[in-house]
This record gives structure tokens, sequence and C-alpha cells, in this order.
């Protein structure tokens, strides 16, 4: 289930649940996040323990923390013909 979070509480949840090596650093935050203003924050639980790779997407005024399984990581950018 998304839900809305504050910037502050957004970041605990990316400073929380990242994992070593995962390229979600504290410099990656303070580049990319730590000066944005007028943005909503999203965030989804993991649905399952597989659900374990931590992304962001960013729309316009939004970013949302979720989690995909690493299947699902892999077939990210599928599309029918690719070999």
């Amino acid at each position: 289930m998304k839900k809305e979070l504050s910037k502050a509480e957004f970041k605990k949840m990316y400073m929380t649940l990242r994992t070593e090596g995962d390229g979600w650093s504290d410099d990656y935050w303070e580049h990319f996040y730590e000066n944005q203003e007028g943005t909503q924050y999203f965030f989804t639980e993991p649905e399952t323990p597989q659900h374990n790779r931590m992304f962001i997407s960013e729309g316009l005024g939004s970013l949302h923390l979720f989690f995909m399984t690493e299947d699902s990581e892999e077939s990210l950018f599928d599309y029918p013909g690719k070999e």
C-alpha cells in the first residue's frame, strides 16, 4: 500500500532500508534529495521478503520509494522481441 510521508520520514526509510553496497549512500541522498523543495514523498512497503531491491521513482514533484524482486529488476527493461 502506497502512503505519503514527510521528507524526514522518507529520509528515515531511505537510510533504514538501504543495504550494503546498493548505491544508496549518504552522499547520494545529499546530492539528489536533500535540497529538494515542494516535493511529495511516497513509500510502498516490500510485498514479500523477496522484494529486497530498493528503488526510487521520481516524477513531477514527487519521489516514491518502493521495492522489487531480483527477477522483476532483471526483467524491468524487457520488451517483446528483445533477445
